[in-house]
């Protein structure tokens, strides 16, 4: 694959691949990129990733994708920076212009919104820079315990904050975690026949896991 200088300052290429697997980005002016010979590589385990090119000189970028594991992949070129859209489109969509297409599901100016109920026992993916916030709900009519549990990937600190009835925030909710650890849950016990709102908000920004499971009470 191939990209041309148009007249733009920066370009970004945005590479997102299936959960399993692992595929690394090459992007070198001029030639074909290698293992050896590259400008810019993201080499990293991240499922979704983005290289910005800046100061773009006048001519051909080559970007090459390497199946480290074997994958199945997508991948996008935006003209500009990766910024224009905000949030990496929280990873819930791709990037059109100065626009975010949200995927089926996802809702948002920066696709946050998660539209149906958080499904029991499914993990799901995200994305929040410094300050955003990612948004999802479920409704469960049951008097087992509700465990909300949170996987980070790579560097970053995301915190966990639930509200009943109504999006949480900082300043507003019943339950949260905002500690350091990279694997962790918060539990709302007897959630009865009401919907909980959860938010993930990026204390640093960070990629992750999101799942809701239930455990038997204690009572």
């Amino acid at each position: 694959m191939h990209t041309p200088y148009l007249s733009p300052p920066s370009f970004s290429i945005i590479l997102y691949h299936s959960a399993v697997g692992d595929s690394d980005l090459y992007i070198q002016f001029g030639q074909l990129p290698s293992l050896w010979t590259w400008d810019a590589r993201d080499s990293t385990l991240n499922k979704n990733y983005a290289i910005t090119i800046d100061n773009v000189r006048v001519g051909t970028y080559y970007v090459g994708v390497y199946g480290y594991k074997a994958t199945a992949y997508n991948i996008t070129a935006l003209y500009g920076s990766l910024e224009i859209c905000g949030n990496r489109c929280s990873d819930h969509g791709d990037c059109r212009g100065r626009v975010c297409q949200c995927r089926t599901g996802f809702s948002g100016e920066e696709c946050e919104n998660m539209d149906a109920n958080l499904a029991l026992d499914q993990w799901v993916g995200g994305f929040v820079r410094d300050n955003s916030w990612n948004y999802y709900h479920i409704r469960a009519d049951t008097a087992n315990n509700l465990v909300i549990r949170v996987h980070q990937e790579g560097d970053g600190d995301c915190d966990l904050y639930i509200r009943s009835g109504a999006k949480p925030s900082r300043f507003e909710y019943e339950m949260r975690d905002v500690s350091f650890d990279t694997d962790f849950e918060v539990t709302i016990e007897n959630p009865q026949d009401q919907t909980w709102y959860i938010g993930v908000l990026g204390y640093q920004q960070c990629q992750y896991q999101i799942r809701a499971t239930t455990a038997n009470s204690t009572c």
